[in-house]
This record gives structure tokens, sequence and C-alpha cells, in this order.
């Protein structure tokens, strides 16, 4: 029986861990998403850590755990705590699902066309605080901000454009 263990790695250095465990004869896997990143006046995609500083590792039965702490990019294991300290291990169709997940899709980010709302249009807050909540633009303060009024609150408050999107 395999077995999936969950390993610590060091930021932004996923890739680099599963590049050095399979070197070493092990699957590793770091489930990874598509943002879309503004560079100057274009958008472009940049893969990005589904979990950051994670990765899993494939366990083959009969093989110890030797040389995955010594890989490159790798700091240590997740630790698990009970009368024994073991590594983590995580079930295997729960790694399988993310990545079916990953090879449909359903991680990465759709390219939003540049919105702008108008005085008076409904919006949805998408971040923050008050995220999910609808409100009216009532009024546009420069091209980040506009002022939005919460019909539940009754006063309106600033939110920055990006964490709307029309209702």
């Amino acid at each position: 029986m395999t077995t999936w263990l969950v390993i610590r790695a060091a930021t932004r250095m996923e890739g680099r861990a599963v590049k050095s465990l399979k070197e070493i004869g092990l699957y590793a896997y770091s489930p990874t998403r598509t943002v879309w990143c503004r560079t100057g006046k274009e958008r472009t995609p940049k893969p990005m850590p589904l979990f950051p500083g994670y990765a899993f590792v494939l366990l083959p039965e009969g093989r110890g755990t030797h040389g995955i702490r010594e890989a490159d990019g790798v700091h240590n294991f997740v630790w698990t705590m009970g009368v024994e300290r073991h590594p983590a291990t995580i079930p295997s169709n729960y790694v399988e699902g993310l990545i079916q997940a990953e090879a449909e899709g359903l991680f990465d980010e759709t390219l939003k066309p540049d919105w702008s709302p108008a005085k008076g249009e409904r919006v949805r807050v998408t971040d923050g605080p008050m995220s999910g909540w609808v409100g009216k633009v009532v009024k546009l303060k420069g091209d980040k901000r506009l002022r939005v009024l919460f019909e539940v609150m009754g006063q309106a408050v600033t939110v920055q454009r990006g964490m709307v999107e029309a209702a």
C-alpha cells in the first residue's frame, strides 16, 4: 500500500522540492492554480501554488523516509503528534481528487474584463470584511476607489474597485 506524506517546502520553492524529490525516485506533487498578474498594461498568466509552502510525496510500500528531508527545497515533514511522532499522511483519494481538479482547471482564475462601475449601479463586494454584500455606487473617487451605500447599514463605505463586481 502506498502512502502520501505531507512535507513543508521552502517558501516559494515548492517546484524545486518536487523536482528534487523526483530526482531521488519519488513521486511528488504540489497543486498549482493560474492567476492573472498585471505587467504594465497587459495581464499575463502565472502559476501559483494552491498550498504555498507544502507538497505531497507518494511513499511506496516498503520504502522508508530516508532522503526526503535532505532533498533540495524540502524543510521537513508535517508531523502528527500522538503517542508517537509520525509524519502526517493524507488519504490517496484526496490527492487524486486534487490532481483531477487541477487537470480540469477548477483552481484557475478566469481573466475578468476591465469593468468600470457607474454611479447608481448595484455592485457586490468580492473581497474584505464585507465580502458578499450588495450595495449601490453613490460616488466615484478617482480611478481606484468608489463609495458604496449598503442599505442594511444605512451608510456609505469606501471600497477599492478591484473588490467589487457587477451584482
